[in-house]
């Protein structure tokens, strides 16, 4: 029996299903340490949560993006029987965890997420604990390729890294309800003539909206005139209202907010094109779900997924990031051609069916039990 110890931030659904999954193994023993309680953006019950958990920190945030600072308590984390510990590496408890973890001679693993690009702050002091954690890991579990080559920045054992995948919520037999009824969709949210390019994610600065505006516009000159849909919040709605506005785009922009699960899917069933122009973005999980959908993708270069997901010219297209005059030529080329879109769509769907949850609870399992064994 594989006792497996995995700490993360708050209940989220995609993980919660990859959790629960992980939990039905019969030779593995799940424990998820959640170090909040949760989010307000999420809806969910903590008894729903089909797995044993322990939330570390009841309170819950007011936001799912800004991590308050905490001196850090890891005796919880560390206390008892495990085979592996897997920690997240920019949270003080679990950096003081690994810490622990090397004091008591416990196997500690760090879950990587994170590209190159990433735009969060750095310093000299984090970056030292980042190489002593990632070089005395007895293993790292990276999302994907772009997250592998990350963290070789902190480590130059490659055979202690191991890509485990990242899963979206599979949708089952709501995708095909959807699709089928695709047409009623479009009728009812008015789409019927448009071309709709669809966004989902944070509205705020690393997201690259600015420069999807900037190739609005440049499309809009050339009489190229989608309706850009985007759904989701942050601390830019503001700025790209009134940006919207300068550019008189205001009828080609649609404000969807924030959407829950089933609302989302009837957009991506909609839609005719998804676009994620970030600065930075660790992964993209919306990408997954696009995908799932039979979308057509135009993504930057700073996206986490892209070296997994986007075949370049088959099932969508990529440009530099911050780049708006490529970005518009992207666009471009998706609008005029339908069935370029349809042929592009099919094969996201083709793609999306090797990423599955089933997938990386195997991965994770044998990268564990590969990392016990192997020797130093």
């Amino acid at each position: 029996m594989l006792l497996i110890r995995w700490v993360t931030w708050y209940p989220i659904p995609y993980w919660n299903d990859r959790f629960a999954l992980l939990a039905k193994r019969k030779d593995v023993e799940l424990e998820i340490y959640f170090l909040k309680a949760g989010v307000t953006l999420y809806e969910f019950s903590q008894t729903a949560l089909d797995f044993h958990h322990v939330i570390v920190n009841p309170k819950s945030d007011s936001s799912g993006f800004t991590i308050q600072l905490e001196w850090p308590k890891p005796w919880p984390l560390v206390k008892g029987k495990f085979d592996a510990l897997v920690l997240i590496h920019a949270n003080a408890n679990c950096i003081a965890a690994a810490l622990l973890c090397l004091l008591k001679r416990k196997p500690y693993f760090i879950f990587v997420a994170n590209t190159r690009y990433d735009m969060r702050g750095t310093g000299k002091v984090k970056e030292y604990l980042k190489r002593f954690l990632f070089q005395h890991a007895r293993g790292i579990l990276a999302t994907g390729q772009a997250q592998k080559d990350y963290a070789l920045q902190y480590t130059s054992d490659i055979k202690k890294i191991s890509v485990i995948g990242n899963p979206s919520m599979y949708m089952g037999d709501l995708t095909g309800k959807l699709l089928g009824n695709r047409q009623n969709l479009r009728q009812q949210f008015n789409w019927e003539k448009q071309v709709v390019l669809l966004y989902v994610g944070r509205l705020s600065k690393e997201k690259g909206i600015l420069t999807l505006l900037e190739a609005l516009d440049k499309n809009y000159q050339e009489g190229i005139r989608p309706l850009l849909v985007l759904a989701g919040t942050g601390p830019l709605l503001e700025t790209l209202r009134q940006e919207a506005l300068r550019l008189n785009l205001a009828q080609q922009i649609k404000f969807a907010g924030f959407l829950q699960r089933e609302e989302l899917a009837e957009y991506y069933a909609a839609a005719d094109i998804f676009v994620l122009p970030s600065l930075s973005e660790p992964w993209g999980l919306v990408v997954n779900e696009a995908m799932e959908f039979g979308l057509p993708l135009i993504l930057s270069d700073h996206i986490g997924c892209a070296p997994e997901l986007l075949q370049e010219g088959k099932n969508g297209m990529s440009f530099p990031s911050g780049n708006s005059e490529k970005l518009a030529s992207c666009i471009k080329a998706l609008c005029y051609d339908r069935k370029l879109r349809r042929k592009m769509g099919k094969i996201s769907q083709n793609i999306i069916q090797n990423h599955s949850i089933e997938k990386w609870v195997q991965n994770v399992v044998e990268s564990i039990k590969n990392s016990l064994i192997r020797v130093k």
